[in-house]
């Protein structure tokens, strides 16, 4: 079942990723071993889905079709999902500054106030600029 990954196990995927074959990566499905189902053989290529122009052959695998799909997909959704989650962390993180922000309300000497009101004020702009961000990624 799903979960919310720790900042650890995101590093690990990260690191993971990092270490792959250069996507993108395609399915290519030679022949079938099993002609009355979707179990099919197929290799995982870089470069192109033609195997006369791929740079690498990177996996020869015996797998389900919509699993097939996902291995080879994975290869691009992978670094695409890890730069979402960065850019929702930074919205996250903006977030909180906002909320532990000093409020300029207190009853503090005029100086102090104007002072916590730049600082919520300079929170909020972290804040509008990373939403701004993430829906431009």
């Amino acid at each position: 079942m799903p979960r919310v990954l720790t900042k650890a196990e995101i590093e690990v995927v990260r690191e993971r990723e990092k270490k792959a074959t250069a996507g993108p990566w395609f399915a290519r499905h030679p022949y079938r071993l099993d002609h009355a189902s979707t179990v099919r053989h197929f290799d995982i290529l870089t470069g192109s889905a033609n195997p006369k122009e791929a740079d690498l052959r990177v996996a020869e695998v015996l797998a389900w079709r919509g699993d097939q799909d996902f291995i080879a997909h994975a290869r691009m959704d992978i670094p695409n999902l890890l730069a979402t989650i960065d850019a929702m962390q930074l919205v996250v993180d903006a977030a909180r500054e906002f909320v532990n922000a000093p409020r300029p309300y207190s009853v503090e000497s005029r100086w102090s106030n104007e002072r916590n009101a730049n600082k919520q004020a300079d929170a909020l702009i972290k804040l509008v600029n990373a939403v701004k961000e993430a829906d431009h990624a």
